[in-house]
């Protein structure tokens, strides 16, 4: 696979579009108990959280007394993880752990660029992307048409807003986020995906 290739499976996946407020923590218990039936060990990444990584996927969760507090899927690409399910066990909701702490454990945990949206995001999801923002990760939207003209890194939190809404018009963008010693990575293959655009050699 040649570095184009690598970049399109990596980055231009359908966008996220508004789906309102949906509940998954039951789909996800479900899903890393089968992996656990399946003799699949989690590792134990300490304070209660822990993880299982498989070729294609990634889980990382909280328990505390067996119980999964909180969690979340992602499926991989070459560069980065890409959200699929957020769930939290309703008796621990407005308390900790957050998802935002899983999201750092991901991003510290990995040898990636970053995270990404995946197809559809919730407005709970939406409100992590925002706090992650406002504890100095880099964030940034793109377009799947012509991505290395339209990424545009976020400056403040309100323009976040103008890229997330239930019209389908919406799905044309995609989030990402990096912590700061990858950015300089990331933005460098949109930079080089652009050379290309302008050149006529995709």
């Amino acid at each position: 696979m040649d570095d184009r290739e690598d970049f399109t499976k990596a980055w231009l996946y359908e966008s996220p579009q508004n789906i309102g407020i949906i509940e998954t923590y039951h789909a996800l218990c479900f899903n890393i108990q089968d992996l656990k039936d399946w003799d699949i060990t989690p590792i134990d990444l300490g304070s209660g959280f822990r993880k299982i990584e498989l070729e294609t996927s990634a889980y990382y969760w909280h328990e505390e007394n067996g119980i999964i507090t909180i969690g979340v899927e992602f499926s991989k690409t070459h560069f980065n993880l890409i959200v699929h399910l957020l769930g939290k066990n309703p008796k621990y909701k407005g308390n900790p752990p957050y998802a935002i702490d899983l999201y750092k454990l991901a991003l510290n945990d990995n040898h990636i660029l970053g995270l990404m949206s995946d197809t559809r995001l919730s407005e709970n999801g939406f409100n992590l992307w925002e706090r992650l923002f406002e504890e100095g990760y880099h964030v940034a939207v793109y377009s799947k048409e012509f991505p290395g003209k339209n990424f545009r890194p976020i400056r403040a939190k309100e323009e976040l807003k103008k890229y997330f809404g239930k019209d389908s018009s919406f799905e044309k963008y995609r989030f990402a986020i990096s912590n700061r010693k990858m950015i300089g990575e990331c933005h460098s293959q949109f930079n080089t995906r652009r050379y290309r655009e302008l050149a006529g050699l995709l």
